[in-house]
């Protein structure tokens, strides 16, 4: 009868996670938007572009939650693997935020849409991780219905606009999509060989995630300029402090699903997740989609549930230590 109970917890345990993802990266990004498509200081004032110091205050939330739900204990794992993964965890971020000065806002998300892809590629070719035929078809699904999505989508114009094909940006949006794909599979081979739990792993990549951009913000300048706009502005700091406080329990939902279903589950629920954002404008404001977006949706629920539903099934996830 335990086992049995067990086995019925199993199924609720995903979803659960799914939904604290959800929920708390839909506030995180309204404070996002809030903190960077804003002008401070009135209809003339200033836009937060201080991308580093915003992962930094993300970083610094991270490994401080992490930190108190260990017990205030230091966790131990290999230093020069954590370095790595956190130096491709943040380095994806700031490419993908550096991006939008260069490229629109839709070009940014459809690409975005495709980090799926290289996690399995550098899982496959550098890692040597087998993926089955239900994955490959369930990648290409989300991928294709995302795509599909944003590609039919007449929105609104973006200041970006005029150059929306930009070189620097395109190079920039696929070094944040290498560097989605190297993150993913270095997660997948520590947690193969060390078996950390997930508290263990959100600590050590945010500790070495504050790390390098505390040497970004230093060699940027964007450390000494960014605390100049704070002063300036100093509503936009507690908007940070908030912003880190709903990445921060996000985060405890990430690294629980990536060490208990792996980097691709994490990547593709973390990927549709700013498709679900998207489609819950599209029907609170009633935006009209064309027959094409509405094939898109369905390719995204279909891989998404087919996905979801399989991960579910699996009675004896990896053990935590």
């Amino acid at each position: 009868r335990k086992q049995t109970t067990l086995f019925r917890l199993e199924h609720f345990r995903l979803p659960f996670y799914v939904m604290g993802i959800y929920f708390f990266y839909l506030y995180y990004a309204v404070i996002q938007e809030k903190i960077s498509a804003q002008r401070h200081g009135g209809e003339d004032g200033e836009r937060f572009t201080f991308f580093i110091l915003l992962v930094f205050a993300q970083c610094f939330g991270g490994s401080t939650s992490a930190w108190l739900a260990l017990r205030c204990r230091v966790p131990s794992l290999p230093k020069l693997e954590m370095a790595r993964i956190g130096f491709t965890y943040v380095g994806a971020m700031w490419a993908s935020n550096t991006a939008l000065k260069f490229v629109n806002y839709p070009t940014q998300v459809l690409a975005k849409s495709c980090k799926m892809i290289p996690v399995m590629i550098m899982g496959l070719f550098v890692f040597r991780k087998k993926y089955t035929m239900r994955q490959f078809v369930c990648v290409a699904m989300i991928t294709g219905g995302i795509s599909l999505f944003m590609l039919m989508k007449n929105g609104p114009s973006h200041p970006a606009d005029e150059n929306p094909h930009s070189l620097l940006g395109l190079a920039l949006i696929f070094t944040s999509l290498a560097f989605d794909g190297l993150t993913g599979a270095q997660e997948d081979h520590l947690i193969e060989r060390h078996h950390p739990s997930s508290h263990q792993l959100m600590f050590w990549v945010n500790v070495f995630g504050l790390m390098w951009t505390g040497l970004g913000l230093g060699i940027t300048g964007q450390g000494v300029e960014g605390v100049a706009f704070l002063h300036r502005h100093p509503s936009v700091l507690f908007d940070i402090t908030v912003y880190a406080f709903f990445s921060a329990l996000g985060q405890f939902f990430v690294f629980a699903i990536l060490r208990h279903y792996g980097a691709l589950a994490c990547t593709i629920i973390t990927t549709t997740r700013k498709f679900f954002t998207i489609l819950a404008s599209v029907f609170w404001f009633r935006h009209h989609l064309v027959a094409w977006q509405w094939v898109g949706v369905l390719l995204v629920f279909g891989g998404l549930a087919w996905d979801l539903y399989a991960k579910s099934r699996q009675r004896t996830p990896q053990k935590k230590e």
